[in-house]
């Protein structure tokens, strides 16, 4: 299913002037309704726009040259995807951006105009700064905790993140590639966290049955952090 396109409304607006943008100043600004596992971009994928989005949550990832992926961050409420393509003038995506559950955001068009409009917008340019330094902080933080930290502790904060109903039902495949495991290591991996009590069987998925436990060993690692670019 395609995204849908729809006018941007009061609310929209107003959402925006917490990041110090004025719609009425912006050509082509809408708003778009995505369902859960479209893709918002495509790494490598020409891709010329901003996305704020207003509710719902995604997962940012990238391929890397050995063919597997490498899981960069989440978005929720908040987060800005295209920020680091607009400060450098990338015309193609440089992440995949899908969604984990549907949602909707505040689309940006990066033409002339807009773009001119926000590089020259002191108040946006700062959140946009604060926003890149975010994501240079969590991926720096993320490649060590492949490489540091048990698999066990990167599974709980990714299930953490992602199941919001208590129902793990993701592809075991894409999710081992995402965290940085084996298809194998990681059955076994949720095999132990059934026998521990944290999760359950549920044909064949997975439910989360004790989420006390399982937030406190996976030590917020995957954490969204655009919910805090803005007050309010």
């Amino acid at each position: 299913m395609a995204m849908v396109r729809k006018a941007v409304g009061k609310a929209e607006r107003a959402f925006l002037q917490k990041y110090g943008v004025d719609a009425a100043a912006l050509r082509g600004v809408c708003l778009l309704a995505y369902e859960k596992g479209e893709f918002l971009s495509r790494e490598g994928m020409p891709f010329a726009k901003i996305y704020i989005v207003l509710h719902g949550k995604a997962k940012v990832f990238c391929d890397v040259e050995n063919g597997r992926r490498l899981l960069i961050s989440f978005y929720e409420e908040g987060g800005m995807i295209g920020d680091l393509e607009l400060m450098t003038d990338m015309e193609a995506a440089s992440a995949s951006v899908q969604a984990l559950t549907e949602g909707a955001c505040i689309a940006i068009p990066l033409q002339k105009e807009n773009r001119a409009y926000l590089r020259e917008n002191v108040a946006f340019l700062n959140i946009v700064g604060k926003s890149l330094a975010n994501k240079l902080e969590r991926s720096s933080k993320n490649g060590a905790h492949i490489i540091l930290y048990p698999l066990e502790e990167r599974l709980c904060s990714y299930i953490d993140v992602t199941v919001e109903d208590d129902l793990f039902e993701e592809k075991l495949t894409e999710v081992a590639e995402v965290i940085g495991t084996s298809y194998r290591h990681l059955l076994r991996e949720l095999n132990r966290l059934v026998e521990t009590g944290i999760l359950e069987k549920s044909g064949k998925h997975y439910r989360i049955k004790d989420r006390a436990a399982l937030k406190q060993k996976s030590r917020d690692f995957y954490h969204p952090l655009e919910r805090d670019l803005v007050g309010g």
